[in-house]
Parts: structure tokens; sequence; C-alpha cells
């Protein structure tokens, strides 16, 4: 099994929608609401690639900050796309930056693209 890592193409909206892309496939991210922490926001993100999609994750993460097992498997809602509800918690010292990590397996192999953004408040 290969692992790529994609990169984004700027500039990246988190609300109009993230995208990455290479040879064989195309990602992109879009979170349906603004993040705030402690309320769900949908996620959906949708691929299009020739390959069949086994599946898509995404997990949350801040640098050098220990947030916990934030990962989620999303749901295909159509041949292409992939949703979920995400519920983010409050960081104690006030930071809002955080890194959304996609993992896509199609094809057998799997496929990662980091988006950063910031929760409101």
């Amino acid at each position: 099994m290969r692992a790529e890592s994609l990169t984004l193409s700027l500039p990246c909206d988190i609300r109009s929608g993230c995208m990455a892309r290479n040879d064989e496939l195309v990602v992109d991210v879009r979170f349906g609401t603004v993040p705030r922490a402690l309320q769900p926001f949908p996620v959906q993100v949708s691929v299009t690639t020739g390959q069949a999609v086994e599946s898509v994750a995404i997990g949350f993460s801040m640098r050098g900050m220990d947030m916990g097992l934030n990962r989620y498997r999303l749901v295909a809602s159509a041949p292409h796309d992939w949703r979920g509800d995400i519920t983010l918690p409050i960081c104690i010292s006030g930071r809002s930056d955080w890194l959304a990590d996609v993992e896509v397996t199609a094809g057998g192999n799997k496929y990662h693209v980091a988006v950063p953004f910031v929760l409101e408040k």
C-alpha cells in the first residue's frame, strides 16, 4: 500500500472549499458552517477519482498540543461525497488554530491532505 501526501491549492477557504490533487484524484474539503468549539458542524469531502474509494477519515489536531483523539470516519452520502458531523473540544490554553488531516483510501492506496483552519469564538 502506498501513502502519499497531497498539497493544498491556494487560496484555501474551508467554507468555500480547500482542494488538493495529484494525477490520480482530486480531494475537496468543505465545512458547512463556521466551526465553533463544542458545537457540531458538518464536513463534506468530495473525492474525484477513477479508483474505488474505500474510506474517508478526518482527524483534528493542534501543532504542539495534545487535544486527545479527534478522529472521525466519514460516511458516503453519494458516489463521490463523504460527510460527517464534527464536534471539537475547547483548548484550555485559549488556542483555536486547528489542522484537519483528511485521509482517503482509494485503489488500495492512502492519500493525506492537511487543512489548517481556525475555530470561531
